[in-house]
């Protein structure tokens, strides 16, 4: 089983030969962050790898604001929007923050060391694609962020 801070060097080695810009938020922590622009949206993903005692194997990809409420009035509404949507998906999900102001993205993935970079960087992909998906079946009840 691999370290938290090798499965993020396999998976920054990975952003690298994909050309994609990413930074380090923290190397204690290993979290990466890395910014992705789709269909006009720009999105802020945090990438951290999970450590459990000596070894990792978890790894959590979040999306903390992909859209902002506009009307606290309609979050009735847009609670079951995105319980429709989540019910697509697996494994990621979208939700309201704390706050109930902005809508959040979450995609947790176990990984294995021999392939971590590949399946990191297509599980950040699927995290973009669900972001978007989300913001097109809200439309108006959200402004993206």
């Amino acid at each position: 089983m691999a370290t938290a801070t090798q499965l993020r060097e396999a998976f920054v080695k990975e952003l690298r030969r994909e050309g994609m810009k990413f930074e380090l938020l923290s190397e204690e922590e290993n979290i990466v962050v890395i910014p992705v622009k789709t269909r006009g949206v720009k999105f802020i993903v945090f990438v951290d790898f999970d450590e459990d005692g000596d070894e990792a194997d978890t790894v959590n990809f979040v999306e903390p604001s992909i859209a902002r409420v506009v009307d606290a009035a309609k979050i009735p509404e847009i609670i079951v929007k995105l319980n429709q949507v989540n019910s697509d998906y697996r494994f990621a999900k979208c939700y309201l923050n704390d706050a109930r102001d902005r809508v959040a993205c979450d995609y947790n993935l176990i990984v294995d060391e021999r392939n971590a970079g590949p399946v990191c960087v297509r599980a950040l992909r699927i995290v973009v694609s669900c972001a978007s998906r989300y913001i097109e079946e809200l439309g108006d009840l959200v402004k993206t962020s």
